[in-house]
């Protein structure tokens, strides 16, 4: 894609991990360390199910991980609640080593009439955070938000909140990043650097979806 194909969305909306910074292996790694202290087998059992759905909030994923696979209920909320207190510890240690993708303050600086916003399955408060310290939030106008909303819900909510002008471009790296932008029939761009979606190449030729390397691909 190069800067003028760009120009013509009046909203661009980004995911974080994978897209706007080299974090996924960082919280794959955090996901299996939490879970490691129920056995190596449910912890690579769960780091397999976080991996096939990228982009989904942590919230969901610990819930899956109480009921579908260690399968306990009768403590649910009482162990997610320490699950995602644990992850945020491990987290927050490592997360501040992460890459931001390059060229991301020339594109800004190219497009100052496009709507920016972030949709990510972090934890709104800690993604405002990491994004605050990278220095990198003030290119997001219309937002940095995170779970526990899901993606699907905060662009539902800008939409009825008559804050998203069409047309819009979604840049994700997940399954789940592409079918929240069919949803909206929003356009969508499918970021490969970073991804841990294996299978990327025949997912984007089954969908049609057109994919480039980073951000930083985009032809200034």
């Amino acid at each position: 894609m190069d800067l003028n194909k760009l120009s013509e969305y009046r909203t661009s909306i980004f995911d974080c991990d994978g897209v706007l910074l080299n974090s996924n292996k960082i919280k794959s790694e955090a996901f299996y360390e939490t879970t490691f202290i129920y056995g190596v087998d449910y912890a690579q059992e769960f780091l397999k199910y976080h991996k096939e759905n990228g982009g989904v909030s942590r919230f969901e994923k610990f819930n899956y991980f109480i009921s579908n696979i260690i399968k306990e209920d009768i403590t649910k909320e009482k162990q997610v609640d320490s699950l995602l207190k644990d992850f945020s510890k491990i987290l927050d240690k490592n997360l501040r080593k992460a890459e931001v993708v390059p060229n991301l303050e020339i594109i800004r600086s190219k497009l100052p009439r496009q709507d920016w916003m972030v949709a990510s399955g972090s934890k709104e408060d800690e993604l405002r955070a990491i994004l605050e310290y990278k220095g990198i939030s003030s290119f997001f106008n219309k937002g940095i938000f995170g779970s526990p909303l899901s993606k699907i819900e905060i662009i539902q909510k800008k939409f009825e909140a008559n804050e998203l002008k069409k047309p819009i471009i979604f840049f994700g790296d997940s399954y789940y990043d592409y079918f929240c932008a069919k949803k909206f029939e929003i356009d969508f761009v499918f970021i490969w650097e970073w991804t841990e979606v294996t299978d990327w190449k025949n997912f984007c030729k089954e969908n049609k979806i057109p994919f480039m390397k980073s951000i930083s691909s985009i032809v200034l």
